[in-house]
C-alpha cells in the first residue's frame, strides 16, 4: 500500500484552490498588462496577448526566453494572440517586464 504525502492530501482537500504559483503567474500576468482568455486553472493558463505570439516568441527569443506561440495548439497552423502558460515556469517578474517591454515595441 502506497502512503500518500501531505502535499497530496492538501491537493485532495482542495483541489480548486490555487497554488502559490499559479497565484504569482496569474497576477504577474495581469500586472504586464494580459488578460486571461479562460479562468486560470491547472497548471497551464491561456492570456491574450493582444500580438501575434509567432512574432512575439521569436522577439522574446531574441532577448533569451523560449515561448510557445499559441498556433501551436491549434489544428489549423495561424497567426493567434493567445498564449499558454505554464503556472510553474512564469513567477519570474524578469520574464513578465522583458515581456511588457517587447509587447510595447510591437
Amino acid at each position: 500500500m502506497h502512503r500518500a504525502g501531505p502535499v497530496a492530501a492538501a491537493l485532495r482537500a482542495h483541489p480548486h484552490a490555487p497554488g502559490p504559483a499559479r497565484s504569482r503567474s496569474v497576477k504577474l500576468a495581469l500586472q504586464a498588462g494580459c488578460r486571461f482568455a479562460a479562468e486560470p486553472a491547472g497548471l497551464f493558463g491561456w492570456v491574450d496577448t493582444g500580438v501575434d505570439t509567432d512574432v512575439l516568441a521569436q522577439r522574446m527569443l531574441d532577448e533569451g526566453y523560449l515561448l510557445a506561440p499559441g498556433a501551436l495548439f491549434h489544428a489549423e497552423r495561424k497567426p493567434v494572440t493567445l498564449m499558454r502558460i505554464n503556472f510553474a515556469t512564469t513567477q519570474d517578474a524578469a520574464f513578465w517586464k522583458k515581456y511588457a517591454e517587447v509587447v510595447r515595441r510591437m
